[in-house]
Order: structure tokens, then C-alpha cells, then sequence
């Protein structure tokens, strides 16, 4: 019984959507923000705007540059001329070939 009620209070909250707020600014420009567009007043609705996770874009991944060390681990980088750089003195200091490749996730 006690396994349930702790099972239902993690996956409650993890099955609740994301809330979508609404944002209007009044005729002194302060800012309001609601979460459903009927609070907002009649001639503020045409000009309110939705924010909130639901309207926030997804950011798209920066491509990198890796590095696959001789000890095992994965090393990135942004700037593929520093890749290089450290890809050569690692190969200098282990003896053993070491590159650095474009990756994307």
C-alpha cells in the first residue's frame, strides 16, 4: 500500500502538462501575466501574447568538435582549431594517434 502511495505522488507530478501563461500590458505599460486568456480584459486579449513552455522554442544544439582520450573519456570543444591543438598534444604525450572529429547531437 505505502509502495502506491509513493508511486502515485512521483508520477503525478510528471504527468501534469506544462502550463501555458499569457502576458498583456496595460494602458500604463505595466506588465500582467494570467493563465487563461479570459482574464485578460476584453481590449487587452487582442494584444496579449503566450509564453511559457509551451510557446518557448526548443534552442537547436551546437555542433562540436570531439575528442576521444586515450584514458577512455570524451573531451568537446566548439573551436575545432583548439580541438586540433590539444588532439596533437595529447598524441605527443600518450604515443598514440589521438583525432578530433565533427559531432552533432
Amino acid at each position: 500500500m505505502r509502495f502506491l502511495l509513493v508511486l502515485s505522488l512521483v508520477l503525478i507530478p510528471a504527468l501534469a502538462p506544462a502550463q501555458t501563461v499569457y502576458r498583456w500590458v496595460d494602458e500604463d505599460g505595466n506588465p500582467h501575466y494570467t493563465g487563461s486568456l479570459r482574464d485578460v480584459p476584453e481590449k487587452h486579449r487582442a494584444a496579449a501574447t503566450r509564453t511559457g513552455p509551451a510557446s518557448a522554442p526548443t534552442p537547436k544544439p551546437k555542433p562540436f568538435h570531439e575528442i576521444s582520450h586515450p584514458q577512455g573519456y570524451r573531451m568537446r570543444y566548439t573551436d575545432e582549431a583548439k580541438c586540433r591543438k590539444i588532439a596533437a598534444k595529447l598524441s605527443e604525450t600518450h604515443k598514440r594517434t589521438v583525432s578530433c572529429y565533427p559531432h552533432s547531437d
